[in-house]
């Protein structure tokens, strides 16, 4: 089994396993998003870290939407809710943990083969508000997809598994945009040492203008 990195200090990038994804399944994304992605991914394999193309086994949106259910249920609890109905039923809450134990063994069965694993930390940059609603540069989104976007937030949340956001590039607009490293489960530490690895090769970070 994978010991975990912080019990062997600093992980060469030759012996790092990395699984990666330049975008979620049917959910839009910046091409120079997902272009930042795969160049990274490039260099990390000329620099001789073992790469493949895969992710879990599981449905990135419904693992989302089974985050928003349960926040749905908790929500209530800390506030009333304004229409003053009741709180979910128990059973409800503890269906929805069942079907987040499935996601939680999926990607701790994942995890058994890779080290870390990398994909969008989110799909657009800043988006800008318009009489149509949302306008971003270089997408034509619909509502439904719009509410797509949230998915790559949504991710460690339902999994359990820690996760790094480390800057990677700035778009047309001059906004910054990058990428998510998740890791193991109960492994934070190993994956802040691998974070720091990767990000000597990633894009170095540059202050937009006024910020």
């Amino acid at each position: 089994p994978p010991v975990p990195w912080r019990t062997i200090g600093r992980p060469e990038i030759r012996k790092l396993r990395i699984a990666w994804i330049p975008k979620i399944p049917n959910v839009p994304i910046l091409p120079s998003i997902q272009s930042a992605i795969e160049t990274l991914v490039s260099r990390l394999e000329q620099e001789g870290a073992k790469i493949e193309l895969i992710a879990p086994n599981i449905n990135f949106i419904e693992q989302s939407q089974l985050g928003e259910r349960l926040f749905g249920i908790l929500a209530p609890t800390l506030a009333p809710r304004a229409d003053g109905a009741p709180p979910s039923p128990i059973d409800d809450y503890i269906q929805l943990l069942d079907q987040r134990d499935l996601y939680i063994t999926a990607w701790e069965h994942f995890f058994a083969k890779w080290d870390v694993f990398i994909c969008p930390s989110g799909t657009i940059t800043a988006p800008r508000q318009s009489d149509k609603g949302w306008e971003v540069v270089g997408l034509d989104l619909d509502e439904q997809q719009q509410s797509l976007l949230d998915v790559p937030y949504n991710l460690s949340p339902v999994n359990a598994c820690p996760t790094v956001v480390m800057p990677l590039g700035i778009d047309q607009d001059e906004m910054p945009f990058g990428i998510q490293l998740m890791g193991k489960r109960w492994n934070d530490e190993g994956l802040l040492t691998i974070a720091q690895v990767i990000s000597e090769v990633a894009c170095e970070f540059h202050q937009p203008p006024g910020y």
